[in-house]
Protein backbone atom coordinates (compact mmCIF):
# COMPACT_ATOMS: atom_id res chain seq x y z
CA UNK A 1 0.00 0.00 0.00
CA UNK A 2 2.46 2.37 1.22
CA UNK A 3 4.72 1.79 -1.56
CA UNK A 4 1.98 1.47 -4.64
CA UNK A 5 0.54 4.78 -3.15
CA UNK A 6 4.47 6.70 -3.29
CA UNK A 7 5.57 8.93 -5.79
CA UNK A 8 9.21 9.62 -6.80
CA UNK A 9 11.85 12.06 -4.55
CA UNK A 10 11.72 13.84 -8.12
CA UNK A 11 7.79 14.08 -8.21
CA UNK A 12 7.94 15.19 -4.32
CA UNK A 13 10.42 18.01 -4.57
CA UNK A 14 8.57 19.39 -7.59
CA UNK A 15 5.10 19.21 -5.23
CA UNK A 16 6.78 20.93 -2.70
CA UNK A 17 8.38 23.55 -5.07
CA UNK A 18 4.94 23.80 -6.13
CA UNK A 19 3.31 24.59 -2.44
CA UNK A 20 5.78 27.04 -1.73
CA UNK A 21 5.46 28.72 -5.07
CA UNK A 22 1.28 28.75 -4.32
CA UNK A 23 1.53 30.16 -0.92
CA UNK A 24 4.48 32.70 -1.44
CA UNK A 25 6.57 30.59 0.83
CA UNK A 26 10.61 31.80 0.33
CA UNK A 27 12.80 29.75 2.41
CA UNK A 28 15.77 32.21 4.44
CA UNK A 29 13.43 35.20 3.78
CA UNK A 30 9.63 35.01 4.94
CA UNK A 31 9.96 31.33 6.25
CA UNK A 32 11.70 28.61 7.65
CA UNK A 33 11.37 24.84 7.01
CA UNK A 34 11.17 22.67 9.37
CA UNK A 35 11.76 19.15 9.10
CA UNK A 36 11.11 16.41 11.71
CA UNK A 37 12.19 12.93 11.21
CA UNK A 38 14.47 10.06 11.71
CA UNK A 39 18.13 10.16 12.66
CA UNK A 40 18.31 7.32 10.19
CA UNK A 41 21.48 8.42 8.25
CA UNK A 42 19.42 7.73 5.00
CA UNK A 43 16.87 9.81 6.25
CA UNK A 44 19.53 12.18 6.17
CA UNK A 45 20.31 11.12 2.51
CA UNK A 46 16.77 11.56 1.24
CA UNK A 47 16.60 15.40 3.07
CA UNK A 48 19.72 16.62 1.64
CA UNK A 49 18.41 15.32 -2.25
CA UNK A 50 15.01 17.10 -1.54
CA UNK A 51 17.02 20.21 -0.46
CA UNK A 52 18.77 19.92 -3.45
CA UNK A 53 16.07 19.63 -6.15
CA UNK A 54 14.36 22.19 -4.63
CA UNK A 55 17.28 25.05 -5.19
CA UNK A 56 18.35 22.96 -8.08
CA UNK A 57 19.29 26.16 -10.96
CA UNK A 58 19.42 28.87 -7.70
CA UNK A 59 21.94 31.46 -7.26
CA UNK A 60 24.81 30.61 -4.56
CA UNK A 61 22.95 33.52 -2.36
CA UNK A 62 19.79 31.47 -2.96
CA UNK A 63 21.49 27.92 -1.89
CA UNK A 64 22.47 29.94 1.55
CA UNK A 65 18.77 31.34 2.11
CA UNK A 66 17.48 27.29 1.28
CA UNK A 67 19.78 26.10 3.84
CA UNK A 68 17.43 27.77 6.29
CA UNK A 69 16.21 24.71 7.96
CA UNK A 70 15.35 23.73 11.26
CA UNK A 71 15.58 20.05 12.05
CA UNK A 72 13.49 18.03 15.49
CA UNK A 73 15.05 14.34 14.69
CA UNK A 74 12.83 11.89 16.91
CA UNK A 75 12.96 7.75 16.38
CA UNK A 76 10.97 6.75 13.33
CA UNK A 77 9.94 10.61 12.98
CA UNK A 78 7.29 9.99 15.58
CA UNK A 79 6.61 13.24 17.38
CA UNK A 80 5.08 11.80 20.20
CA UNK A 81 1.86 13.21 22.22
CA UNK A 82 2.32 13.48 25.74
CA UNK A 83 6.08 13.71 25.32
CA UNK A 84 7.37 16.33 22.41
CA UNK A 85 5.65 19.61 22.33
CA UNK A 86 5.77 22.94 20.44
CA UNK A 87 8.10 24.08 22.81
CA UNK A 88 10.78 22.27 20.71
CA UNK A 89 9.79 24.22 17.27
CA UNK A 90 9.85 27.64 18.79
CA UNK A 91 13.64 28.41 18.01
CA UNK A 92 12.28 27.76 13.93
CA UNK A 93 9.75 30.14 14.75
CA UNK A 94 12.02 32.87 16.19
CA UNK A 95 14.43 32.48 13.08
CA UNK A 96 12.40 33.87 10.43
CA UNK A 97 14.39 36.49 8.63
CA UNK A 98 10.40 38.70 7.89
CA UNK A 99 9.08 38.99 11.29
CA UNK A 100 6.17 41.04 9.14
CA UNK A 101 5.63 37.51 7.12
CA UNK A 102 5.96 35.04 9.36
CA UNK A 103 5.78 31.78 7.80
CA UNK A 104 6.97 27.84 8.60
CA UNK A 105 7.03 25.15 5.88
CA UNK A 106 7.27 22.00 8.06
CA UNK A 107 8.22 18.76 6.33
CA UNK A 108 7.29 15.19 8.97
CA UNK A 109 8.22 11.90 7.63
CA UNK A 110 8.69 8.81 9.06
CA UNK A 111 10.53 6.01 7.32
CA UNK A 112 10.32 2.29 6.64
CA UNK A 113 12.39 0.33 4.26
CA UNK A 114 10.99 -1.97 1.56
CA UNK A 115 13.14 -4.92 -0.48
CA UNK A 116 11.36 -7.33 -3.41
CA UNK A 117 12.81 -10.45 -1.69
CA UNK A 118 12.19 -9.17 2.31
CA UNK A 119 9.62 -6.96 2.02
CA UNK A 120 9.12 -3.98 4.48
CA UNK A 121 11.45 -3.29 7.49
CA UNK A 122 14.20 -4.17 5.17
CA UNK A 123 16.58 -1.92 2.21
CA UNK A 124 20.11 -2.47 1.18
CA UNK A 125 21.46 1.06 1.92
CA UNK A 126 24.09 2.65 -0.59
CA UNK A 127 27.22 0.68 -1.04
CA UNK A 128 26.24 -2.14 1.32
CA UNK A 129 25.95 -5.50 0.27
CA UNK A 130 23.94 -6.80 2.96
CA UNK A 131 20.09 -6.05 4.53
CA UNK A 132 19.69 -3.28 7.22
CA UNK A 133 16.34 -2.89 9.19
CA UNK A 134 14.34 0.38 8.83
CA UNK A 135 12.78 2.07 10.65
CA UNK A 136 15.23 -0.22 13.09
CA UNK A 137 13.71 1.52 16.01
CA UNK A 138 10.18 0.94 15.43
CA UNK A 139 10.47 -2.76 13.76
CA UNK A 140 12.59 -3.59 17.14
CA UNK A 141 10.43 -1.78 19.21
CA UNK A 142 7.13 -3.18 17.47
CA UNK A 143 8.19 -7.17 17.31
CA UNK A 144 9.90 -7.29 20.43
CA UNK A 145 8.71 -7.50 24.01
CA UNK A 146 11.96 -5.84 25.82
CA UNK A 147 11.51 -2.91 27.54
CA UNK A 148 14.37 -0.45 26.28
CA UNK A 149 16.12 1.78 28.70
CA UNK A 150 16.45 5.17 26.63
CA UNK A 151 13.62 7.57 27.64
CA UNK A 152 12.94 8.25 24.34
CA UNK A 153 12.43 4.99 23.12
CA UNK A 154 10.63 3.95 26.07
CA UNK A 155 8.07 6.27 25.52
CA UNK A 156 7.90 5.13 21.59
CA UNK A 157 7.42 1.58 22.81
CA UNK A 158 4.43 2.57 24.81
CA UNK A 159 3.19 4.77 22.24
CA UNK A 160 3.08 1.55 19.31
CA UNK A 161 1.38 -0.35 22.64
CA UNK A 162 -0.86 1.86 22.77
CA UNK A 163 -2.09 2.07 18.73
CA UNK A 164 -0.89 -1.44 18.22
CA UNK A 165 -3.83 -4.36 17.19
CA UNK A 166 -4.04 -7.73 16.70
CA UNK A 167 -2.97 -8.68 12.93
CA UNK A 168 -0.51 -5.16 12.69
CA UNK A 169 2.18 -5.66 10.85
CA UNK A 170 5.10 -2.90 9.85
CA UNK A 171 3.57 -1.35 7.39
CA UNK A 172 0.38 -0.82 8.67
CA UNK A 173 1.28 0.43 12.33
CA UNK A 174 4.23 2.46 11.19
CA UNK A 175 0.98 4.20 8.91
CA UNK A 176 -0.68 4.14 12.49
CA UNK A 177 1.89 6.04 14.49
CA UNK A 178 1.83 8.67 11.68
CA UNK A 179 -1.41 9.15 11.58
CA UNK A 180 -1.35 9.80 15.82
CA UNK A 181 1.78 11.51 15.29
CA UNK A 182 0.26 14.12 12.48
CA UNK A 183 -3.24 14.93 15.56
CA UNK A 184 -0.84 15.75 18.12
CA UNK A 185 1.82 17.71 15.44
CA UNK A 186 -1.20 19.91 13.76
CA UNK A 187 -2.47 20.40 17.49
CA UNK A 188 0.82 21.50 18.57
CA UNK A 189 1.45 23.96 15.31
CA UNK A 190 -1.88 25.60 16.15
CA UNK A 191 -1.24 26.54 19.19
CA UNK A 192 2.24 27.67 18.28
CA UNK A 193 1.07 29.61 15.02
CA UNK A 194 -1.77 31.64 17.78
CA UNK A 195 1.41 32.38 19.95
CA UNK A 196 3.84 33.09 17.20
CA UNK A 197 1.65 34.10 14.41
CA UNK A 198 2.52 32.26 11.80
CA UNK A 199 1.13 30.89 8.79
CA UNK A 200 2.29 27.00 8.51
CA UNK A 201 2.29 24.71 6.02
CA UNK A 202 2.31 21.11 7.27
CA UNK A 203 3.50 18.33 4.73
CA UNK A 204 3.15 14.55 6.69
CA UNK A 205 4.12 10.91 5.08
CA UNK A 206 6.16 8.26 4.92
CA UNK A 207 9.77 7.65 3.37
CA UNK A 208 9.92 4.34 1.56
CA UNK A 209 13.78 3.53 1.84
CA UNK A 210 14.73 0.74 -1.40
CA UNK A 211 17.13 -1.08 -2.02
CA UNK A 212 20.26 0.37 -3.72
CA UNK A 213 21.64 -1.71 -6.24
CA UNK A 214 25.45 -0.87 -7.03
CA UNK A 215 25.72 2.51 -8.78
CA UNK A 216 22.11 3.20 -7.56
CA UNK A 217 21.18 6.20 -6.38
CA UNK A 218 17.82 7.79 -4.86
CA UNK A 219 15.59 5.79 -5.65
CA UNK A 220 13.42 6.20 -2.64
CA UNK A 221 9.48 7.10 -2.31
CA UNK A 222 7.68 9.33 -0.88
CA UNK A 223 4.29 8.43 0.43
CA UNK A 224 2.31 11.72 0.82
CA UNK A 225 -0.65 11.69 4.14
CA UNK A 226 -1.69 15.41 4.55
CA UNK A 227 -1.22 18.45 3.44
CA UNK A 228 -2.54 20.83 6.18
CA UNK A 229 -2.43 25.08 6.12
CA UNK A 230 -2.45 25.90 10.00
CA UNK A 231 -2.92 29.52 11.25
CA UNK A 232 -4.15 31.47 14.08
CA UNK A 233 -7.78 31.03 12.15
CA UNK A 234 -7.89 27.76 11.96
CA UNK A 235 -6.55 23.97 10.04
CA UNK A 236 -7.02 23.75 6.37
CA UNK A 237 -7.12 20.63 4.79
CA UNK A 238 -5.03 20.96 1.50
CA UNK A 239 -5.90 17.51 -0.10
CA UNK A 240 -6.66 19.32 -2.98
CA UNK A 241 -2.88 19.95 -3.68
CA UNK A 242 -1.83 16.46 -2.75
CA UNK A 243 0.11 14.91 -5.56
CA UNK A 244 -1.35 12.30 -8.23
CA UNK A 245 0.32 8.95 -6.46
CA UNK A 246 0.95 5.83 -8.10
CA UNK A 247 4.00 6.77 -9.71
CA UNK A 248 4.85 3.99 -12.24
CA UNK A 249 8.86 3.89 -11.21
CA UNK A 250 7.86 3.29 -7.32
CA UNK A 251 6.05 -0.33 -8.44
CA UNK A 252 7.88 -3.18 -6.94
Amino acid sequence: MLLENSISLEDFSGFVKRILKDKYIEIGENAIMVYVGCSDDQCTTVLEEIKREIREGNSKDDIIKNDEIYERRVFGGIFLPNFHTKESLIPAAHHIPDEKMKKLFVLHLSHIGYDNERGYGYFIRYHHKKHSTACGAIKNLFESNDIPRDIDLLYLKRFIEYVKDEGDNLENITLKLLKSSEEHMIKELFDLAKEENLDVVYIAGIEVDLSKKSGEYYNDGIYVDRVMNISKDGIRDLEVLKPIAGHSSMHP
